[in-house]
Parts: C-alpha cells; sequence; structure tokens
C-alpha cells in the first residue's frame, strides 16, 4: 500500500449558506462484493463503470473491487471530504439533521477493503470539508455557525486546528475577528509542517500573513505578509499556493522544505487559474481550458481539456483523476487521451483521491463513499 501523501485543503470548499434535503440511501456492501454491478450494469443513481481494469493489478493491490462498490453508507451522514492514512480512509462528513436544526459535521475513519465507520473524536466543531491528514496530524477548519433566518445557517472558518497522534490540538489563527469570512487555505508542507494563510476581517480586504507551523517543535513562522491566499496543495518536499492579487491578478508560488518562497508565474485575471493537486514530481495546474502538468524545475506542459475549473482532483503513480460532476475521469499524468472512469447518473462527487492501488470517492444522491480498483 502506498505510503499516505499529505493533502492541502480544498480552498473552494467553503460553504456559506447550508440547505440540505434529505436522500434515498443505499445498502451498505462491503469491498469484497461487487454489490450485484457488473461493468454493464447501472448503480442505483444511474452511474455506469466504463473503464476496464488491467489485467494484472499493480503489486499489492489485489482484492479492491473492479466496478464501482459502495464502502461506507450512514443514513446519518453527508459524506464530503476525504484523507487517506496508510490503510484508513478518513472522511469528513456533514451530519444529517432536520433543517430546523443548525447542520453540523464530523470526522470518521474506515478501512480501505471495507467494515464499519468509527468516528474520530476532535477537539474544536468540523462541519465537513477542509480536510488533510498526514502519518501523525490531522488539520481542519473549526466552524462557528450563526443564523441568518428561517431555516438558513451561515458558517464562518475562524481557525485552521491541527490535531496529533499523541492527543495533542493546536488551534491557529487565533487573533482572527470574529465576523471574518473563514481562515485561509492550508496545506502540510511534510509529516510535521503545515502552511497556512490567514485573513483579516473585515471580509472584502481577505489579506493576512502566510505562516508555516511546525507541530513537532510548537513552534510559528510568518512566511509573507499582507497576502490573499486562495488555494494551498501539497506536494512532496513543497507546497503550491495561488493568491489573488489587487487588480484582480493570480500569483503561483511555491514553498520548498528550506521555507524558501520561489515565485512561478503571476496571470493577468486570476480566474483564469486553478491549482488542483501536486505529487513530488510535479503540479497540476488549471489554465483556461487546460490540464498542465508543471515539474518540478521545468516548464508546463498540457497533458488534457477540461471545462472544470475548481475541480475535485487527485494523482497517484500513474494517472490524474478529476471530477466533472457526476463523473471521473482520468488521464495519463504525462499526457495522453482523456478516459471515463464512471459517467453519467445523478451522483454528484463532493471529493477523491487514490491511493495507487484504489480510487475512492465521496457522492451525494445518494450519499456514500464509493471505491473500486485504479484502472
Amino acid at each position: 500500500m502506498a505510503k499516505s501523501r499529505p493533502r492541502g485543503w480544498n480552498g473552494f470548499r467553503s460553504p456559506v449558506i447550508c440547505t440540505l434535503t434529505s436522500l434515498a440511501l443505499v445498502v451498505v456492501v462491503g469491498c469484497g462484493s461487487k454489490s450485484g454491478l457488473t461493468v454493464e450494469d447501472e448503480a442505483a443513481d444511474g452511474s455506469r463503470d466504463v473503464a476496464a481494469p488491467d489485467a494484472e493489478p499493480p503489486p499489492g493491490c489485489r482484492g479492491f473491487p473492479a466496478v464501482p462498490t459502495d464502502l461506507l453508507v450512514d443514513e446519518s451522514l453527508r459524506p464530503a471530504s476525504l484523507g487517506l492514512r496508510g490503510d484508513t480512509l478518513y472522511v469528513g462528513a456533514i451530519d444529517e439533521r432536520p433543517l430546523t436544526e443548525m447542520q453540523t459535521g464530523s470526522l470518521h475513519r474506515v478501512s480501505v477493503r471495507g467494515g464499519s465507520a468509527s468516528p474520530v473524536p476532535l477537539s474544536a466543531p468540523f462541519y465537513g470539508g477542509g480536510l488533510a491528514v498526514t502519518d501523525d496530524h490531522i488539520a481542519y477548519h473549526e466552524v462557528r455557525a450563526v443564523r441568518t433566518g428561517g431555516m438558513s445557517w451561515a458558517f464562518a472558518y475562524p481557525a485552521v486546528v491541527v490535531e496529533s497522534s499523541g492527543g495533542v490540538a493546536r488551534t491557529l489563527v487565533t487573533e482572527l475577528e470574529e465576523d471574518a469570512a473563514r481562515a485561509a487555505a492550508f496545506a502540510f508542507l511534510d509529516g510535521e509542517r503545515i502552511v497556512f494563510g490567514r485573513h483579516r476581517a473585515p471580509p472584502a480586504t481577505m489579506r493576512g500573513d502566510i505562516s508555516v507551523y511546525d507541530a513537532a517543535t510548537g513552534e510559528e513562522r510568518v512566511l509573507l505578509r499582507d497576502r490573499d491566499l486562495r488555494r494551498a496543495v501539497s506536494g512532496g518536499s513543497a507546497v503550491y499556493l495561488y493568491e489573488y492579487v489587487d487588480g484582480g491578478a493570480g500569483r503561483l508560488s511555491r514553498v520548498d522544505a528550506d521555507l524558501t518562497v520561489t515565485d512561478l508565474e503571476t496571470f493577468d485575471d486570476f480566474s483564469c487559474c486553478w491549482l488542483w493537486v501536486a505529487d513530488d514530481e510535479a503540479l497540476y495546474f488549471k489554465r483556461g481550458s487546460d490540464v498542465e502538468r508543471w515539474p518540478v524545475g521545468g516548464a508546463p506542459v498540457t497533458i488534457a481539456e477540461t471545462r472544470e475549473r475548481l475541480a475535485r482532483a487527485d494523482v497517484d503513480r500513474r494517472f490524474l483523476y478529476w471530477a466533472e460532476g457526476a463523473n471521473i475521469l482520468y488521464v495519463d499524468k504525462r499526457g495522453g487521451p482523456i478516459e471515463t472512469l464512471v459517467e453519467g447518473g445523478t451522483s454528484y462527487v463532493e471529493d477523491l483521491v487514490s491511493d495507487g492501488c484504489g480510487i475512492f470517492w465521496s457522492a451525494v444522491n445518494p450519499p456514500r463513499v464509493v471505491v473500486r480498483a485504479v484502472p
């Protein structure tokens, strides 16, 4: 099994108003079963598996189902964000409650091979998004909520919380004003250090410091001042940042292990581009309709095209995966034809992650976590 790779908070996943509806649910099926599906069959939500797996799975990857199979279904949860730690999948979920009650979140863990899920105790309120996991730490956004009228609640993200396996929790961005829109993005630089941003009130400015926190020593250091961080992703021993620059421009930069910050490119229009995901070899970046692979020390190369800008995406040793609504697509991470892993249906993909053997995704309508073998 591949070693867990830290992931950053997907900065676009910051809902302001929560209005949920009850949805029909499917039955939990263990990973050893195909849940009645074949490659030709359709799932309950109308989705269809269209990618035939390799005849021989990669070494150590046997046992994952060849077609989409439910890994976690709980009628009290709506799975959202995902994180991997070895053979354990962490699931950030929105707790299903009547619309007259405040919607809350919780974190759960389940084996990648199936079985029952168990809750993870946390020291601060958690909504279901903003999750990053390493071998020893979990980072997420603390959440605060106020009723805005009727059955609607407004959510603010005033802090980043880092929980360590030894039971120690540290709250970052503690001086943020009460009426701030949200805390900024964050991503693990390595197994112990996390890069994170602050957004100071009033929300219209959205500017603050970008800092690094070392969970091993408890020390915090400011890297950049008066910046507007909107997205951060982990990539091997680096973190990639995407910032909004006054006037509507976008700035892409990289923080290396020695905490050197290198500006990679500035774009005239912030909305032209977005960070997707990174590994120790390259950054995968959306520019216009192009998906670019930006290798460390090299120049960006277009490897695919898609209409999705804020796509949920992940990369493993072979492929780049991303979601387009209810569809999951993939391409060789060095370029090639775009293939469809799952298509159609009504089940919108909330998040996805691959460990190189299985690909896992959270979906709604009906809410569940699904797994299948990598193609």
